[in-house]
């Protein structure tokens, strides 16, 4: 038996509708030599029925319960036999193009571990600007060099730091990796849902980083995305989870671990915003005080000593705040 020189896991749930089409566009590329992995997470509409008429072309595989994208790429990558990995969320699309070029970087740049591309988006959210473009072109702002007119190699000297100050990550959608710099970063803990934060920061560890500015992926944006249902406190709390992760995957550096310090300690201020404003002050004095731990600031501070008064009493205050702010508005006008 042949094997392909690339494995496509797919990790999908509950994304029947979405499905066909993304299978369609692997199915069109000019680069011929791959394998399809598809793992179904447990998903209970109608993706084993699709997966079923792609049966000749796919390697099915099911999850009897639902255990999350890490589970689902681990299960993926266990059975993958390509020497490159390339990540595909279920609703998303690769331009024709995708792999052959990404191929081609790895064929001709040994010394890169990690390929991502650039993407547009498309759904129930439209915009004029690249996936590169947004945030004032962050994702470009990483030390580089050159290969040609689209392609560039990151030449930070401690990427995961960099990754971790800038906050500019791939889109999972976008990503390739040689099969042996994922075995020697990874398998992905299960326990993190958040699969593709942790892949990304994993993999700065142990192998170079390199991009292809060119949206080579359409990401679609629709109301069943995890982007749109996980919520923001469930989005702030997996960020948080996989920050204090690192440290037991791999020794960090001073600047490594002051940078990701500064950033949890972002993640659980933001957290902490959310508590208080749903005035749950015991979990928001919780995450201030978990922020100044990380990195002190006197806004924490300033949000954290208010979380010691009565619940009635931090009502009373905010509406008097609200009251006169509302009343300096009417006397400006």
């Amino acid at each position: 038996m042949n094997i392909p020189q690339v494995s496509v896991i797919i990790p999908t749930f509950n994304s029947g509708s979405y499905l066909s089409a993304t299978l369609e566009s692997v199915f069109t590329q000019t680069f011929r030599d791959f394998e399809v992995v598809v793992v179904d997470d447990g998903s209970t509409d109608e993706t084993d029925a699709i997966l079923k008429s792609f049966k000749s072309r796919i390697i099915h595989l099911t999850h009897e319960r639902n255990r999350g994208p890490s589970a689902a790429v681990n299960t993926g990558v266990h059975v993958a036999r390509g020497e490159f990995l390339a990540f595909l969320d279920a609703d998303d699309l690769w331009h024709a193009d995708k792999i052959a070029r990404q191929i081609k970087l790895f064929e001709t740049h040994p010394e890169v571990g990690f390929c991502f591309t650039n993407y547009t988006k498309f759904g129930i959210v439209q915009s004029n600007e690249s996936g590169f473009d947004e945030r004032n072109q962050a994702m470009r702002s990483y030390p580089r060099r050159q290969i040609d007119n689209e392609t560039y190699v990151i030449t930070s000297e401690s990427l995961l730091k960099d990754l971790l100050v800038v906050q500019a990550f791939p889109m999972p959608s976008s990503i390739m990796v040689r099969r042996s710099a994922f075995m020697q970063a990874c398998p992905l803990d299960e326990e993190l849902a958040y699969q593709d934060l942790q892949l990304i920061l994993r993999m700065a560890k142990f192998c170079t980083f390199a991009y292809i500015d060119a949206c080579l992926v359409d990401r679609r944006i629709h109301s069943e995305s995890l982007s749109n249902t996980i919520g923001v406190t469930k989005f702030l709390h997996m960020h948080i989870a996989t920050l204090d992760r690192l440290s037991s995957w791999f020794e960090l550096s001073r600047e490594e671990k002051r940078a990701a310090h500064v950033l949890e300690a972002g993640y659980q201020r933001a957290a902490g915003y959310l508590a208080f404003n749903n005035y749950e002050l015991s979990e928001a004095r919780r995450h201030f005080w978990l922020s100044m731990r990380r990195n002190f600031t006197t806004q924490s501070l300033v949000y954290f000593l208010p979380c010691l008064f009565p619940r009635a009493a931090v009502k009373r205050i905010r509406f008097l705040k609200q009251w006169v702010a509302k009343s300096q508005d009417r006397k400006l006008r």
